[in-house]
């Protein structure tokens, strides 16, 4: 029979003299296999065990999995082979003559090998799996433990899991608080077989002043919850509250498996609990879940915070965009206007001046497209929407461009369908819409040909509560290629206008964040020399 619950009543078994286990190293591999393709699945695993039968079973399974196996039949054997084969894993047996498996393991973890192997993952093979033996196979220094006869897969799952832990949480930080020092020295063997250091604690008060001096090392508290002086109750309260950790993980143990005692647990901020009596390899894999999350956790504050570095960093970019670049420009441009009146100018020397003007122009209007997609990034989410009569917002930017169309002779037109404008109203921003149909509007003038027409065509669609807004020109469209890529700011889709308009490409980009905020949805149609038909659909 398989015993794996460890039970809490063990107090008068000696953990006194149990050694820590020390930060493990990376194995270094031999000069062949540093040429193989990386695989972090398969290892090489030295299998130690008296009997050859059952060293063919596990090297059938191990290959079977893609692994590499070397064998020991004993104990010594192994010892020696060690610094030659250099596994990256060791399964061991435990009963076997000479140095048993426990012993074996101890020699392994405390100097019986060069330092560099002295930390390999090593899962203990035994038919004898009792509470006892399991006791000491981890007080030796072993990570996993399977017992014989075991099913097909078992045992390539349990290397599995040793790998993860071996790679994973080893050198994080557990603190155990328990008033029962036989529980915490269990705990402190079982942690440390996962290559976790532990700190103790035997009350609430002596682990609120470890976290104080240790705070930056704790990656996770696992903590009794009926202790005198400060229960688990109250040292929950503390953390999160006076001491201000609300992401570290608390697993809470307790005997008390009521559900009004489990919501308590959980009210005072627990993240997790284990009843009593506990399995020891239950407390191992809740505490590689837990720190695991906190880890990636972690990782994902630090990228925010970069993240928020780098768009600090282009907000200091576009204000000098906006201070430094758009002062002299204006210079450029505004004495490039003042040649221009001067009728003593050669013809190629005008041809040169407005070659000046026209770049001059385009610069700023590149200058200007970057600080408004960065207003829009930056104050987007502030946007606050209100009922807004569409037709209107449009019918004034068909006014404003009517300066942009007049000179190509290009007639601009807008039809509402008959709609009241009742039924033309949308959730929006007045200035946010304004911007979205000058920018499309204008894109359509810019790539029509000249005495052609550039349509505004409203459709609601009641069963599906859409209103459809569509821009409509004859122009010379856009290449199906390029469609993807209209609103990635990092595809150059921009195109030569009908009079050599010259565009830098963000326009549509603007436009498309300025369209999601308005929680409304864009449609690209276009062929190349026929035309190009943009819809934005807004929510009625």
């Amino acid at each position: 029979m398989l015993y794996t619950s460890i039970l809490c009543s063990f107090e008068n078994f000696d953990y006194a003299e149990v050694p820590p286990i020390r930060h493990r190293h990376k194995i270094p591999l031999s000069t062949s296999r540093l040429t193989d393709p990386p695989n972090p699945s398969l290892m090489k695993i030295l299998v130690v065990d008296d009997s050859s039968t059952t060293r063919s079973r596990i090297r059938k399974e191990l290959l079977a999995s893609g692994h590499e196996v070397v064998e020991a039949a004993s104990g010594d054997e192994a010892l020696e082979k060690i610094p030659e084969l250099e596994p990256e894993l060791i399964t061991l047996d435990v009963d076997m003559p000479g140095l048993d498996g426990y012993e074996t393991c101890y020699r392994i973890r405390n100097g019986g090998v060069p330092k560099a192997f002295s930390e390999l993952p090593i899962i203990f093979i035994t038919a004898n799996d009792t509470i006892q033996s399991r006791q000491k196979g981890y007080q030796a220094g072993g990570n996993e433990y399977m017992s014989k006869p075991f099913l097909p897969g078992e045992l390539s799952m349990a290397i599995e899991r040793a790998q993860k832990a071996h790679d994973g949480i080893r050198g994080h930080t557990v603190l155990v608080v328990d008033d029962s020092s036989s529980i915490r020295s269990l705990l402190t063997i079982g942690l440390r077989a996962k290559g976790l250091n532990v700190i103790g604690a035997s009350n609430g008060k002596a682990a609120i002043e470890a976290l104080k001096k240790e705070a930056d090392k704790i990656d996770l508290v696992i903590t009794d919850y009926l202790m005198p002086e400060m229960d688990g109750d109250e040292l929950c309260h503390k953390i999160r509250n006076e001491l201000g950790y609300r992401d570290l993980p608390i697993i809470f143990l307790s005997s008390l498996g009521e559900k009004d005692h489990i919501l308590k647990m959980f009210r005072a901020g627990a993240s997790d609990f284990i009843v009593k009596p506990f399995s020891l390899d239950e407390v191992q894999a809740r505490a590689a879940v837990h720190i695991n999350s906190k880890i990636l956790g972690d990782q994902l504050r630090s990228n925010v915070s970069e993240l928020k570095r780098a768009h600090t960093m282009k907000d200091k970019f576009l204000s000098i965009c906006s201070h430094d670049l758009r002062a002299p420009l204006a210079g450029i441009q505004g004495f490039a206007d003042l040649m221009l009146f001067d009728e003593e100018l050669s013809e190629e020397n005008l041809e040169y001046l407005q070659h000046i003007k026209s770049s001059a122009d385009f610069l700023n209007s590149i200058i200007g497209d970057l600080l408004e997609l960065g207003r829009v990034q930056s104050d987007g989410s502030s946007l606050e929407l209100k009922p807004v009569q569409l037709a209107s917002q449009i019918e004034s930017c068909i006014s404003n461009l009517q300066h942009m169309a007049s000179p190509k002779k290009i007639r601009l037109t807008l039809d509402t369908a008959g709609e009241t404008d009742q039924r033309l109203t949308v959730a929006g921003d007045k200035n946010a819409l304004k911007r979205i149909f000058n920018n499309l509007i204008s894109n359509s003038i810019k790539f029509s040909h000249p005495g052609s027409e550039v349509g505004v065509k409203f459709t609601r669609n009641d069963s599906t509560k859409k209103l459809h807004v569509s821009v409509i020109d004859a122009g010379i469209g856009i290449p199906e290629d390029k469609i993807d890529g209209l609103f990635d700011p990092s595809a150059r889709t921009s195109q030569v206008g009908t009079s050599g308009e010259q565009s830098f490409g963000l326009g549509m980009v603007i436009v498309k964040q300025l369209i999601d905020q308005h929680r409304a949805e864009v449609s690209v149609k276009s062929k190349k020399d026929v035309g190009t038909t943009v819809t934005v659909s807004f929510p009625c």
